[in-house]
């Protein structure tokens, strides 16, 4: 999972934080959270709310940070449709929990 997140980065079809997020919240195809991100139950209500497809990965902040050669990350964003599918196949061992919006047919594994 690292490296399509690393990738999607470089491509520049990647929001990191809360405010690039929110910012590119239209065009997102799925949001990732670290299971220690402080603002973790708001966002999930609002995205809920909103329809978005997100999970919650067993990284903490620091080590998504590292992927991305950064301090702490605790929230990203996928705005590419074809990092989106490749990412999707590669997430089984690394999920905590997601919640499907329309477009998934994941189920909620919280």
């Amino acid at each position: 999972m690292d490296d399509i997140i690393r990738l999607a980065y470089k491509a520049g079809k990647l929001s990191i934080g809360r405010t690039q997020v929110m910012k590119s919240i239209k065009r997102s195809k799925l949001i990732i959270m670290t299971y220690d991100f402080s603002s973790k139950e708001k966002f999930v209500k609002m995205f809920k709310k909103l329809g978005k497809s997100f999970l919650i990965i067993k990284k903490s902040k620091f080590q998504l940070g590292e992927v991305l050669n950064r301090d702490e990350v605790g929230i990203i964003s996928i705005n590419d449709e074809n990092f989106f599918k490749l990412l999707k196949r590669r997430l089984e061992d690394d999920m905590v929990g997601c919640w499907a919006g329309s477009e998934l047919s994941w189920d909620s594994k919280q």
